[in-house]
């Protein structure tokens, strides 16, 4: 980043030639993009080509003059520099704050609340008490909702049936297609899964996974408790009961005996006579 000196109005053309340069060399070739991030890809990619080329002068790239400048830098006090906004925001009865007139969901327990947030160029970070409780991608759209469904888990709970017309649940077409295809009828039990994922720090492409696996092996008899058993690592076994009847009682403590009796033999190789009867 080139910035300007302070009251120095002479080098404010300097920085926004610079911008001018990089913004003719990067999408004056090529100006339309199918995202924001396939657009900040094509500009890092300029940038790395623009960065390794060699100068006049001195015959070296700017990324090799910057490694030998750093040599020489006093190092900065803090580990990592991130230039971000910070505000404080009240999370409203909907457990979102609002930046800009877009929403971005917070964990429900802090309705009604304050929050630190730190507003980034792509990402917006909330903290409540020095803890980080919410990242959010930062949209440029208008009146947007960006809503992470694990925020309301513990409201879920207490209402299972809100799950289905949920915002939350919508904004996640993964998790809203996997609900609606196989668990329609077990939205408590979905909502436990995804507590256990949010408590086990299961990822959503591992979920995935599970899901395929267990659809290959299972077909239309996939239940959450088989899912669950997979995204844990433990095979599915079902139940047995163990019967404990008469018959059963003799039958084991005559396959005892027998089991003793081979054990038992002289000297010679051949099997003791034992007085038990059966």
């Amino acid at each position: 980043m080139i910035t300007c000196v302070w009251l120095l109005q002479n080098e404010k053309g300097h920085v926004e030639r610079s911008v001018e340069y990089v913004r003719r060399k990067a999408f004056a070739p090529k100006d339309s993009f199918a995202s924001a991030i396939e657009a900040q890809e094509w500009l890092d990619s300029i940038l790395k080509k623009l960065n390794a080329t060699k100068q006049q002068g001195t015959g070296k790239s700017a990324g090799e003059l910057l490694t030998e400048e750093k040599k020489v830098l006093v190092k900065h006090p803090s580990s990592v520099m991130i230039c971000s906004e910070q505000i404080q925001l009240r999370a409203d009865k909907y457990a979102t704050v609002s930046y800009q007139g877009n929403r971005y969901s917070v964990p429900d327990n802090l309705v009604g609340l304050f929050v630190d947030v730190s507003v980034r160029s792509r990402q917006i970070h909330i903290y409540s008490q020095n803890r980080r409780v919410a990242i959010h991608h930062r949209s440029y759209k208008s009146h947007d909702w960006v809503i992470d469904i694990e925020h309301y888990l513990d409201t879920f709970k207490k209402k299972p049936g809100a799950l289905a017309g949920s915002q939350a649940l919508a904004g996640n077409h993964y998790l809203r297609n996997l609900y609606f295809d196989l668990f329609q009828n077990e939205s408590r039990e979905f909502i436990e899964l995804l507590s256990y994922c949010r408590d086990h720090m299961v990822s959503e492409e591992k979920l995935e996974e599970s899901v395929k696996r267990l659809l290959s092996t299972c077909g239309n008899h996939a239940t959450i408790e088989k899912l669950r058993a997979l995204l844990g690592n433990n095979s599915f076994v079902a139940p047995t009961v163990e019967t404990k009847d008469n018959i059963t009682l003799k039958a084991k403590e005559q396959l005892s005996w027998i089991t003793e009796l081979m054990h038992q033999s002289n000297d010679n190789g051949q099997y003791q006579q034992s007085n038990n009867r059966i």
